[in-house]
């Protein structure tokens, strides 16, 4: 198993033909290599991480159950997340969860906020987070999907594409918008930042 670049991890051709053959270690790795994406991403839609781990338990064991239709190592992710995505989406709509933004332990990482007159020097992190999470939460839901799939899960153009099941064409488009409104909005609140 090898480090991708990014911080992205691949799962190498020789665990993948040992997930396909049922290897307990190997499923174990794509486990571990995969899940707390998809648990943020589930805690995310559904807003308990009790219920986000038990989407993802699932979302798992339906991977391992199906493996054989995964045809590639970079395959593994995306059909975890469009699997755990509609298991979200249905326990949304059977509990009736409200989609609610939270902001985890090192989300800011990626923000670069300058400071101006409206802002102090000591602009405290938990204050920052907390006016992100209402920004995100005042986005429409895709708006604020797309910007969690790309920024917190870590997923590519091409994998929000398979995900969302959206034209990969339309997917970039539509986050540039996302951020743009994100970003108009913080700005009313005297913060900026210059890319995620």
């Amino acid at each position: 198993m090898a480090s991708g670049h990014g911080g992205r991890h691949i799962i190498d051709q020789e665990t993948f033909q040992r997930f396909q053959d049922g290897d307990q270690d190997a499923m174990a790795k794509v486990v571990w290599e995969h899940q707390s994406r998809v648990v943020a991403y589930l805690k995310l839609c559904t807003g308990t991480l009790e219920v986000a781990e038990e989407i993802s338990q699932e979302a798992f064991l339906k991977l391992y159950k199906e493996r054989h239709r995964i045809h590639g190592p970079d395959k593994i992710f995306p059909w975890v997340m469009i699997t755990a995505r509609r298991m979200g989406i249905k326990e949304m709509r059977k509990l009736r969860y409200r989609s609610e933004f939270t902001v985890a332990e090192g989300a800011l990482n990626g923000l670069s906020p300058h400071c101006d007159g409206k802002q102090t020097l000591n602009l405290e992190h938990e204050e920052l987070n907390r006016m992100l999470e209402e920004e995100m939460n005042a986005l429409k839901p895709r708006d604020r999907e797309l910007i969690a799939l790309r920024f917190l899960s870590g997923l590519q153009i091409k994998e929000i594409s398979e995900v969302m099941s959206l034209p990969m064409g339309s997917v970039g488009v539509y986050l540039r918008r996302a951020l743009d409104k994100l970003r108009q909005r913080l700005e009313r609140r005297g913060i900026r930042y210059e890319d995620f």
